[in-house]
């Protein structure tokens, strides 16, 4: 029977175990148990272990069988270390001047897509949203209390736009605001509505979000910075955002 070091203070699927390679001085934690040191007794290993390892208690002396066999179950499928997509072939193809909404859809699907899914050059044949509308010029995400499986996503606008006018922003927050799905509660005096959170640019930077706003479920909407006043319609929050 053979014995080997197995290390069992790192947190990792497929287990490691020392590989002695200059007699005492460093070692190498490989995958494999079948090239890992091994000693006939396991006395010798254990003084091997403390004699040369400073926390012993993150190794352990194992049977060198055993380890084996689980080796071999873990290998069987090549160690899958992670799954990446192609290129996604539907959505990575150039720019044909498509319609401004068009572009829209496809900055969307690019948006929620693995970044391994669309080649750079197509990617950079598609023009930016703030080049195609006049006031909205960004969407993006955003990871929720830092979870990188959940990701939500917003639109951007610029008031401060030399193009910006009302009519626009009603248009095009009505054609991205279906993509939206960065919720926020909102505690109003007695009240808690739930409402998407658009962020809005009104001066020369984005002000810190004071100026974003969110569409509440009621139709209705508040300004973040200011959550006392309801504003009723569109056109009343408009007013209220160029005047800050």
């Amino acid at each position: 029977m053979k014995w080997a070091i197995k290390i069992v203070y790192l947190s990792y699927e497929i287990p490691r175990y020392v590989l002695q390679i200059d007699d005492g001085i460093t070692y190498k934690q490989i995958l494999n148990p079948e090239f890992a040191t091994t000693w006939e007794l396991k006395k010798n290993a254990v003084e091997w272990l403390n004699e040369n390892l400073d926390k012993e208690k993150y190794y352990k002396v194992v049977k060198l069988d055993p380890e084996i066999e689980l080796w071999k179950i873990l290998s069987a499928d090549g160690i899958v270390h992670s799954t990446c997509p192609c290129i996604d072939k539907k959505l990575s193809v150039n720019y044909n001047n498509e319609t401004p909404k068009e572009v829209l859809k496809w900055t969307v699907k690019v948006a929620h897509a693995p970044e391994t899914s669309i080649k750079q050059e197509h990617y950079s044949s598609w023009p930016p949203l703030y080049s195609v509308f006049n006031t909205l010029v960004g969407y993006n995400g955003y990871y929720k209390n830092n979870n990188f499986n959940q990701k939500r996503f917003t639109a951007f606008f610029d008031l401060n736009s030399e193009k910006a006018n009302f009519e626009d922003f009603k248009k095009e927050l009505k054609l991205v605001l279906p993509y939206v799905d960065l919720e926020i509660e909102i505690k109003h005096k007695k009240n808690v509505f739930v409402g998407k959170r658009i962020n809005v640019k009104v001066e020369d930077d984005w002000n810190h979000g004071n100026s974003d706003f969110v569409v509440l479920e009621n139709g209705k909407f508040l300004i973040v910075s200011n959550k006392e006043v309801v504003y009723d319609t569109l056109k009343q929050l408009y007013i209220a955002l160029k005047g800050q």
